[in-house]
């Protein structure tokens, strides 16, 4: 089930994310210009904007993990030595 929600909820962060970044592009194309929004700006500001995407889906992640397997160490499986 926690998977299925995390999969879920990339939708909604992407688009979000998208949504912020098109605006930012819109209020610099206004302000600033829009060659200076077209450039450098657009290619950074996607980059930067994944790697926030990214992150929130991690923090989605950890709040669809109970804290007890939050603060236990991962378990150690023991291999066999032949």
């Amino acid at each position: 089930m926690r998977r299925l929600v995390l999969f879920l909820a990339a939708v909604p962060v992407a688009m979000l994310a998208n949504g912020i970044r098109i605006t930012a592009l819109i209020l610099v194309g206004h302000y600033v210009g829009v060659r200076e929004a077209g450039g450098l700006v657009h290619d950074v500001s996607g980059y930067v904007l994944y790697a926030i995407a990214l992150g929130a889906l991690f923090l989605v992640r950890r709040w669809l993990t109970p804290r007890a397997q939050r603060s236990q160490p991962p378990i150690a499986i023991p291999v066999p030595v032949r």
